[in-house]
């Protein structure tokens, strides 16, 4: 959002709000960057794929649970700390042997591409198992239009009822890998009314989860943590941010969501198999998914 728009939407006519921190260039600039590529690629084994196209649904992890445990100690505005869920890819076609060995399998793993278009903007709480939250309660809306109008028909219902979840926010962006630049979301604002100056805080969610250090402690579950150079992964991820409507308090922690993909999911595809997976293993499920998907696979080891 640019300080003109920023201008137009304070509610006090003649107002001017500046923030004084450079974090919606920052923002912008990594949404631009993510923009740019027309395939992102992710890195899992070949079981997970054949379950990602047989459900049509991607799983985000919650932010406090990714390898980076620094992400999300960033989110200085505790009502936030839940509600931040992300997926990570990469813009590379052609990956690292550390990079298959974190995230796929030396022998079994595949890399594979997605459009940032597959995504709907919709999600379902899920456990720490995989199963899903179905009770009404637990329902996010995509937006907090729909979630207000959820809330008229219900507004004589229980407390928990009348505040149903909805998705604040969801874009892709570009990882910015910087050891020094240290950016929460709250910081110092002064709103201009007239010759009077408010000092403030402005609050920009979509910092959060978008700046990595160039190098630091990874801790992946029933792994040791070691030291990991984090800009090998040219990295974009999707982040979504779930609040509940009329309520600014703390949502309750779920360490996953999946987010169901568009009807034109997987009408074109690239993979990449592992560099030690046998040449009639790689064939073998070349002609697996392209039997699923109806479609020609353009694989990258040929």
């Amino acid at each position: 959002m640019s300080q003109e728009q920023l201008n137009k939407s304070s509610p006090i006519v003649g107002s001017t709000v500046i923030i004084d921190s450079d974090i919606l260039d920052i923002v912008n600039e990594s949404i631009k960057n993510a923009e740019k590529h027309e395939w992102l690629y992710h890195c899992t084994n070949i079981n997970n794929l054949f379950n990602i196209i047989n459900s049509r649904e991607f799983w985000l992890r919650n932010l406090k649970d990714v390898n980076d445990k620094v992400e999300y100690k960033r989110i200085d505005v505790s009502s936030y700390i839940n509600s931040y869920f992300v997926a990570c890819f990469t813009y590379a076609d052609n990956i690292s042997e550390s990079h298959w060995e974190e995230y796929g399998n030396l022998e079994n793993g595949i890399l594979f591409s997605v459009k940032k278009d597959w995504f709907s903007r919709n999600a379902i709480f899920m456990d720490k198992s995989g199963d899903k939250f179905k009770d009404e309660s637990y329902c996010i809306f995509s937006c907090d239009k729909d979630a207000c109008e959820y809330l008229q028909h219900h507004r004589y219902d229980s407390l928990e009822n009348t505040q149903p979840f909805y998705i604040k926010n969801k874009k892709f962006y570009q990882i910015k890998y910087d050891n020094d630049l240290v950016k929460n979301m709250a910081n110092n604002s002064v709103w201009s009314v007239g010759d009077i100056d408010i000092e403030g805080v402005a609050i920009t969610p979509e910092i959060v989860g978008i700046i990595k250090r160039e190098s630091g402690i990874c801790e992946r579950e029933g792994q040791t943590p070691y030291v990991k150079d984090w800009t090998i992964e040219k990295e974009v991820r999707i982040k979504v941010c779930i609040k509940k409507f009329g309520n600014d308090t703390l949502i309750p922690y779920f360490p996953w969501i999946a987010v169901p993909l568009n009807d034109n999911a997987f009408n074109e595809l690239k993979i990449r198999f592992a560099p030690k997976m046998p040449k009639e293993k790689q064939k073998e499920y070349k002609e697996q998914l392209e039997s699923r998907l109806g479609i020609e696979i353009e694989c990258l080891n040929d």
